[in-house]
């Protein structure tokens, strides 16, 4: 017994060690506007204060870039995100609050802070061509006051010709576009300040 035990391992490993084709992996990044802070106190003399808290993603959102086929979701092998999506939407919603001169960054616990989770950050193949698709999920509170949440959607066509860089450039829209309705919702929010009990 031991003999047939040690011989399965033994041509195990040798199934295992063979030389396989490596895998062809190619990097995507999504670009998004750098934020500054210059020029945000000419713009806007007095910006309202706001904080930028968790930004999380679901947690099949890593760096393999994901796709939709009807319910069904997937994964490519060999096609990758530089980073975590969440960096994307952290550096985009920065871009969209602060860079606009809306709001002034800030750390402080007592100011409206904002938490982002982003739900879909995908390509979504259908019957007559794909489009990249970006769902965030997104929570205003100040205190343990909730003044604004909402799940916000984008999706952009891609052409279905192309590889990757088309869905990766619908992505970027989407991303900008949902950015800008978070921003908008957000600054909407907190124009009104509720008045403490």
């Amino acid at each position: 017994m031991r003999l047939l035990v040690l011989l399965a391992v033994a041509l195990t490993g040798c199934a295992l060690t063979r030389n396989a084709p490596p895998l062809d992996v190619k990097y995507f990044d999504v670009e998004v506007p750098g934020t500054t802070t210059t020029h945000a106190a000419t713009i806007a003399p007095a910006p309202r204060a706001l904080a930028l808290g968790r930004v999380r993603s679901s947690e099949f959102l890593r760096n393999r870039i994901v796709h939709r086929e009807g319910d069904v979701l997937g994964a490519y092998e060999t096609a990758r995100w530089t980073e975590y999506p969440e960096a994307y939407l952290r550096r985009s919603l920065a871009h969209a609050l602060f860079d606009e001169g809306r709001f002034a960054e800030s750390l402080g616990r007592d100011v409206p802070t904002l938490d982002v989770e982003l739900v879909a950050f995908e390509e979504v193949r259908k019957p007559h061509g794909r489009a990249g698709r970006v769902q965030v999920d997104y929570r205003l509170h100040a205190g343990d006051r909730v003044l604004a949440s909402d799940v916000v959607t984008a999706e952009r066509e891609a052409s279905a010709e192309g590889g990757m860089p088309p869905v990766v450039d619908a992505l970027e829209a989407a991303l900008a576009e949902v950015s800008a309705r978070i921003a908008s919702g957000v600054d909407a929010a907190t124009r009104v300040t509720p008045s403490r009990p």
